[in-house]
């Protein structure tokens, strides 16, 4: 019985072995369509618009640490057309019920609570 547990398991692990080794370069790459996209910056310093793809973008950022004007050299553009997702899907442009719907809500949101007053100050 052990002489045949034990090929197959070393054959199985040889072959994950591979082709996780086979596969390593490819994980760290990223969607090619992604990262072959333009994105579109603004030099704080220099206010001069350039674009780059998200591969540079992320080149530059582990490289050098941050995103550089390629103009005047100066650090910390800004990424044009941000959304920000707060913990929910984000609203089509398309769903106009939607976004009416989020703003309404936003809008009636009660005040936020008094604090208790658990912890007060000694004389």
């Amino acid at each position: 019985m052990k002489k045949v547990i034990v090929p197959i398991v070393l054959v199985a692990g040889i072959g994950l072995s591979i082709y996780l080794w086979s596969t390593m370069d490819s994980a760290d790459a990223g969607d090619k369509n992604i990262m072959t996209q333009a994105q579109k910056y603004t030099c704080a310093a220099c206010k001069q618009e350039f674009q780059l793809t998200v591969d540079e973008s992320r080149e530059m950022r582990r490289a050098r640490g941050d995103i550089f004007c390629p103009h005047c050299g100066a650090a910390s553009a800004a990424k044009h057309d941000v959304k920000i997702n707060m913990g929910g899907p984000t609203l089509g442009s398309g769903d106009s019920e939607t976004e009416e719907q989020a703003t309404d809500e936003a809008s009636n949101d009660p005040a936020p609570p008094k604090p208790s007053g658990g912890a007060q100050k000694i004389n």
